[in-house]
């Protein structure tokens, strides 16, 4: 008998090569050979009396050769799923980085991961949904436990304040720098002549002199004199000179007691008007009468946004002419 076909059903290794003999010694070989349904993932390759078996070239991309997913079956070519893989505990040492998908989404009561949120200023974190999103507001006075009602109130409004008392620190300075007063005074008595001399000198804060501010500046002593020189009373404002009450001394006289007083009146921030009178015991000493009556000094373009001096300077053209004063006072007469 020579058959004209011969149809075998093989699972061999990749290219294994089968010999075969035909029957009844016929010198016939195989002419035709198929697999079976499910091993589409091989191919036979008759060649006379040989049979080779290999893999196909056309076989669907990432797939395993495997039983079947769930049941027992046969061997066949299908993709990986998850009952295919070991569980592997994290305990055991596993390394990488878990896919976001991997992570669970955290509830009230167990981990999960969680979104990253750029930092806001003046903001905290006050919640997280249980999808993993944080969120974050500006914390109010209510979240606060220890604020105090002046948290939700301008404490810098005057008008928002009732109740306590305010530091000094806290008060605005007094337009001419305080209360109607004596705001500054000499201890002990000065002996001046040449050169110009302070005497008494105080500093007006920054920005408290206004229209009408009225300083007055006093001061008594003695005056002795031997030659009839020319000396002088100055009024400074921020080393300034607003006023100078000059007059000549007389060729005589020993410790004739004097007074001399100014006053500064503020005609705006920026112009002052000063006025003084002389007052001697007789016509001896710093001068040859009994009293004289400067002038008005008017004085514009001042400063007084800084703190600045306001002073009594004294100067007399030689040593020859001395004054002796025992006080001196600036009074502030009128803020």
């Amino acid at each position: 008998m020579r058959p004209s076909a011969i149809a075998f059903l093989f699972i061999l290794p990749a290219l294994a090569q089968v010999p075969i003999n035909p029957s009844n010694g016929g010198g016939g070989g195989i002419t035709s050979c198929s697999v079976a349904t499910g091993l589409q993932w091989m191919t036979c390759l008759p060649s006379g009396t040989t049979l080779g078996m290999g893999l196909s070239g056309s076989l669907t991309a990432n797939q395993v050769l495997a039983t079947p997913n769930g049941s027992a079956g046969a061997v066949g070519l299908r993709a990986l799923v998850a009952g295919d893989l070991p569980s592997i505990p994290l305990g055991t040492g596993v390394s990488g980085i878990l896919p976001a998908a991997n992570l669970p989404t955290p509830t009230a009561s167990t981990l999960g991961g969680i979104e990253s949120l750029a930092a806001t200023s003046h903001q905290w974190i006050n919640a997280i949904s249980t999808a993993g999103v944080p969120s974050s507001t500006q914390p109010a006075c209510g979240d606060l436990s220890n604020a105090a009602n002046s948290c939700s109130t301008d404490a810098t409004n005057a008008s928002n304040i009732s109740t306590g008392t305010l530091g000094a620190g806290r008060l605005p300075a007094p337009a001419g720098g305080g209360p109607p007063g004596a705001v500054a005074a000499i201890v002990s008595p000065l002996s001046i002549n040449t050169p110009q001399t302070l005497v008494v000198s105080y500093s007006v804060p920054a920005n408290t002199i206004a229209t009408g501010t009225t300083y007055r500046i006093v001061a008594y002593g003695t005056g002795t004199s031997s030659v009839a020189n020319v000396n002088s009373f100055k009024i400074l404002y921020n080393s300034q000179a607003i006023a100078t009450f000059s007059m000549t001394a007389a060729a005589s006289g020993s410790n004739v007691a004097f007074r001399v007083e100014f006053l500064v009146t503020f005609q705006s921030p920026t112009v002052a008007e000063t006025t003084a009178i002389f007052s001697n015991n007789g016509a001896a000493g710093l001068y040859t009468a009994l009293q004289l009556i400067m002038a008005p000094a008017n004085t514009t373009g001042l400063t007084t946004t800084g703190n600045a001096n306001l002073e009594l300077d004294y100067a007399s053209a030689a040593a020859t002419t001395t004054a002796t004063f025992d006080t001196a006072i600036v009074e502030l007469v009128k803020p």
